[in-house]
């Protein structure tokens, strides 16, 4: 089912992406366990994100409350680039000049 999964950035946003995998895993007859369908998503996933939501983890592997977790930070950061690239201002202040990230206002 997951085998020939890939993520692209052109396409669907990464939430919606990972919200149909855990969709059609969730449909089959069988569904893969919390932990190994996160598994699974994190050797798939976009680098900065697989990589990211292992450590997260107080066990062994990562969770699918994990993969979210790192995927909705990395989505917010992904929607602030877009904003100052189209607005040239901080979503946080309004002022020109930085991103949200690095905001002191």
């Amino acid at each position: 089912m997951l085998d020939d999964l890939e993520f692209d950035d052109g396409g669907a946003r990464l939430l919606e992406q990972i919200a149909h995998q855990e969709a059609l895993n969730a449909a089959t007859r069988f569904p893969l366990r919390d932990e190994d369908l996160a598994d699974t998503l994190c050797k798939k996933l976009p680098e900065d994100v697989g990589i990211a939501a292992i450590p997260r983890s107080k066990v062994a592997g990562a969770t699918m409350h994990d993969v979210w977790h790192v995927a909705r930070i990395m989505e917010a950061l992904r929607i602030s680039r877009e904003d100052q690239e189209v607005h040239g201002r901080c979503g946080n202040c309004g002022e020109p000049g930085h991103d949200t990230g690095d905001c002191l206002g």
